[in-house]
């Protein structure tokens, strides 16, 4: 019996949702995924080491085209795929009646069993079989509509797998590489995203307050390679100057400031400037690192 497969979409709510997906779960939508592919496998496609009875029916694709295997003696299959050829192939225990079912004749081709299955739906209990044309527009005795079934089988898988690529790396992400490689070029199932190279000599930090109150919004750029010292961000500091000795009789006895010697009258001051140093160059400003290439998906 092949069970209901889960919709994707019931098992993909983050922790930051209600009713999030727990382990338990994804492994229990796993868990369904593997029994649905599994009965689908069982149903149409060849299987190694696998007990077939008389009349079930599968598909391979080392098979010539178009042609499906009928079992006219049951056993059990061969642990590797037998080559393939229109007519009798022995396959283990098993044998198989290869054959294009577009051509076949209803005197080359023995009904598997007198159940159908209906094109408006109903599970697949048993072999399908093949026994000629159609005797009404409802009975499932055609290839076209197999391949359909299998078809759609895989289109819902291929989903599922877009599905959880597409959540895993959501508008937004950043992925870091020493490949110059557009990751819409190699994420298996993320062919259809957009990816911008960005952040080029610039280091990413968490949005959000900073342990020193600095608040960080998210796609705010600053900083700077180098940086000049301005006056105000030099370390408070002193220089010392040394002058001539003053002779005691040069001081003024009025307010005790200093006179030029031979001169009487309001003391004039002696002003001079020390001499310059360093070479007023911006310092290196960057922790160390190890560049990268950053790529943002942004579609």
């Amino acid at each position: 019996m092949i069970n209901k497969c889960f919709e994707f979409k019931d098992y993909n709510h983050k922790r930051s949702e209600p009713n999030y997906t727990t382990v338990a779960d994804f492994y229990r939508y796993c868990d369904n995924q593997n029994n649905v592919l599994k009965s689908l496998a069982n149903c149409l496609l060849w299987q190694p080491s696998t007990d077939y009875t008389v009349g079930q029916i599968v598909r391979a694709p080392g098979m010539p085209a178009g042609h499906i295997a009928k079992c006219t003696t049951a056993g059990t299959s061969s642990e590797e795929e037998p080559k393939w050829t229109e007519g009798v192939v022995t396959d283990g225990t098993v044998k198989w009646s290869v054959y294009d079912p577009e051509s076949a004749t209803d005197d080359k081709i023995t009904t598997a069993s007198s159940k159908k299955l209906d094109k408006i739906g109903g599970a697949i209990t048993g072999p399908i079989s093949y026994d000629g044309s159609p005797k009404t527009d409802i009975e499932l005795v055609n290839k076209a509509y197999v391949l359909a079934a299998i078809k759609a089988a895989v289109s819902a898988v291929t989903k599922t797998l877009s599905d959880n690529m597409h959540s895993q790396y959501p508008v937004g992400s950043y992925i870091y590489s020493d490949k110059a490689d557009n990751p819409a070029n190699y994420l298996p199932y993320m062919s259809d995203t957009v990816w911008e190279q960005t952040a080029a000599g610039r280091v990413l930090i968490g949005a959000g307050t900073a342990d020193s109150g600095t608040v960080y919004k998210a796609g705010d750029k600053g900083g700077e390679e180098a940086h000049k010292l301005t006056v105000d961000e030099l370390a408070a500091h002193s220089h010392t100057f040394e002058d001539a000795p003053i002779l005691f009789s040069n001081i003024n006895p009025a307010d005790t400031s200093c006179i030029k010697p031979n001169t009487e009258g309001t003391c004039a001051v002696d002003t001079r400037a020390t001499t310059s140093s360093g070479g007023n160059s911006p310092h290196e400003n960057r922790m160390p690192y190890l560049a990268v290439y950053i790529w943002n998906r942004v579609a």
